[in-house]
């Protein structure tokens, strides 16, 4: 009988020993076929070393080395689960909340070269300032960068879906404005560094798609941009990606598609009429390529250039309160007024801060702090304050401006391109004190704040208007 039990034992064991290893097997192999589409398999990612409460790095960090603080592999986010109920949701409830988007990056391990993160040093356009500095030479990823912050996920690639999946699942509750330079045309469809964007917009919709993230498009001033050329981009766009549930379209103003048309100012408003106003031949309105058209605001005479060019409203775009007077934010009330009397749309837009000082080093005079967030607390306050019919956020990532409310992480270069006299170690910008989660979060908050106190969104033409709205609470040297 003893023999029979340890013959038994043994059989038991060796059962045992064969499904453990079975399971395993199986779960190193399921583990290596994650889906990016489904959030709960993306997996998280590593935080770097934190400051403690005394403003002390981390042990295994090294102050005096000149070597990077943190590695690009790192990235110190807290992406949204859809079990958070403090993440926006695919439900609408942020869609008067814009985000102004650029799929332009590229890097050599997903593209075989770097767009963009090795961006050139502009000259300025005087002769003796010119002169101070190197320009026309670009940056050399993946540490020197052309940009004043370092971004958490290293310089990606917009071209990479992991990347791409983890961004609009970000953004999933508000619109996002997806920067656009015109149809596939050689040599006419791609921006300043060269990058062709409409290659992205495939991929941005099945990641949008996939949370539930809606899209608008911001139409770049391309090589020889016309009334027409648009026209025939806006046929463009509505026939390839008009199928797409993940194209914006405003239920509130005419289930219509939402177009920004950066430096419309560009093209006179008489050329712009021609596809804009109803009454001409050549019109968009009242076909299936109709859509709501904003203009660029940047001084009053372009309220009349809006009214002419038949746009059905206007944004301001630029985050360096002043830099305009659509920027400046002591103008905004006025400029709602007089988009509620035309019967115009107006888009405020919103910033953390301004800095591109590693691409135009001689633009020291335009940048604008971030205060430790307060910069975008004000400016989000000052916008709800003119009631506007939308907030766009400039920007998610436009890393070069130093605009961007991606996070960014702390990082450290032993030598960079910077000036024409000397190669110099430099020290990224970034967050601190401030979690690089906090512009997102704050986003959030301040969508959720302009939601509460958004009237009915008005007709075109002037047909309806602004309903009453309580005062917001405004911080001291605000009001």
């Amino acid at each position: 009988r003893a023999m029979r039990m340890r013959r038994r034992d043994v059989v038991v064991a060796l059962i045992v020993l064969f499904f453990v290893s079975y399971t395993m097997i199986f779960m190193s192999m399921h583990n290596q076929d994650q889906d990016p589409a489904n959030p709960d398999q993306i997996q998280q990612p590593e935080y770097p070393p934190q400051d403690d409460d005394d403003g002390n790095v981390a042990d295994n960090v090294d102050d005096d080395h000149d070597e990077d603080v943190v590695s690009p592999v790192a990235v110190p986010i807290t992406l949204p689960s859809k079990d958070d109920d403090d993440v926006p949701m695919d439900d609408g409830l942020y869609r008067d909340v814009h985000v102004f988007y650029y799929p332009w990056y590229a890097s050599e391990e997903v593209d075989g070269h770097w767009s963009h993160w090795n961006h050139h040093i502009l000259p300025h356009w005087a002769p003796d300032v010119k002169a101070k500095y190197k320009y026309d030479v670009q940056y050399t990823p993946p540490d020197d960068i052309g940009a004043n912050f370092y971004p958490a996920r290293g310089p990606y690639s917009s071209m990479n879906e992991t990347v791409l999946y983890e961004h609009f699942r970000e953004l999933r509750g508000y619109v996002v404005v997806v920067s656009w330079w015109g149809r596939p045309q050689a040599g006419k469809s791609a921006d300043g560094e060269g990058s062709q964007t409409d290659r992205t917009m495939a991929l941005i919709l099945k990641a949008c798609e996939a949370y539930g993230a809606k899209l608008a498009v911001h139409l770049e001033p391309y090589e020889g941009r016309s009334a027409d050329s648009v026209k025939q981009d806006l046929i463009y766009i509505m026939d390839k990606y008009g199928s797409s549930p993940a194209l914006y379209r405003d239920k509130a103003r005419g289930d219509l598609p939402v177009v920004y048309v950066y430096d419309s100012y560009h093209t006179p408003a008489h050329s712009w009429a021609t596809i804009l106003d109803p009454a001409k031949a050549g019109t968009i309105r009242g076909t299936k390529y109709d859509a709501i058209m904003l203009g660029l605001y940047l001084e009053p005479k372009d309220e009349s250039f809006i009214e002419n060019g038949f746009f059905d409203g206007a944004y301001t775009y630029f985050a360096a309160d002043g830099f305009t007077h659509g920027s400046s934010s002591r103008n905004w009330a006025r400029i709602a007024s007089w988009a509620k009397d035309k019967g115009k749309y107006l888009c405020i837009s919103v910033g953390p801060g301004y800095d591109d000082t590693r691409i135009r080093p001689w633009n020291e005079m335009n940048k604008k702090s971030r205060e430790g967030g307060e910069y975008y607390n004000a400016h989000w306050k000052a916008a709800i304050a003119a009631r506007p019919d939308m907030i766009s956020i400039t920007s998610y990532n436009e890393w070069h401006e130093g605009t961007q409310i991606e996070a960014s992480v702390p990082k450290r270069i032993a030598s960079t391109l910077m000036t024409k006299q000397t190669n110099v170690a430099y020290s990224y910008e970034d967050f601190t004190p401030r979690e690089p989660d906090y512009y997102m979060r704050q986003t959030l908050k301040w969508a959720k704040t302009f939601t509460d106190k958004t009237p009915p969104a008005p007709a075109r033409a002037g047909v309806g208007g602004l309903g009453a709205v309580d005062d917001i609470a405004l911080g001291e040297g605000h009001k």
